[in-house]
């Protein structure tokens, strides 16, 4: 009977733990697509208002993009730690640092020379 009430308290451990960890990617993975999301629309609006050049934009969607593969990387074994977690939240924080620099510097679309070619704007 000891070992039965054993072997079940183990199996609950193991699906306990394997349910959490689950959860944390998840949870993991969607605190980080909010927040691209909600930096993907502060790009969008200052493309539409003239306030980010062709050049600036390109270079947002690069950090994008380098943002995307971390977390792929993270999400790779199945569970993001809390190490990758931070290293995402720093890349985010940058990229928000980044799209209020360009929205406020002094250039606009109409004034800045182009250097990238136009870009559409960010999709997910």
């Amino acid at each position: 009977m000891g070992s039965s009430n054993f072997s079940k308290i183990a199996l609950l451990s193991i699906t306990s733990l394997s349910i959490f960890a689950a959860a944390s990617v998840s949870e993991a993975r969607d605190r980080v697509d909010r927040r691209q999301g909600r930096q993907s629309g502060r790009v969008e609006q200052g493309i539409r208002s003239d306030e980010i050049t062709a050049a600036e934009a390109h270079r947002l969607q690069k950090s994008k993009r380098a943002i995307r593969r971390v977390e792929r990387r993270a999400e790779k074994d199945g569970q993001v730690t809390q190490g990758e977690a931070a290293v995402l939240e720093q890349m985010q924080d940058a990229r928000s640092k980044q799209i209020h620099r360009v929205k406020h510097n002094d250039k606009t679309r109409s004034e800045a020379p182009e250097t990238a070619p136009e870009t559409a704007p960010e999709q997910q």
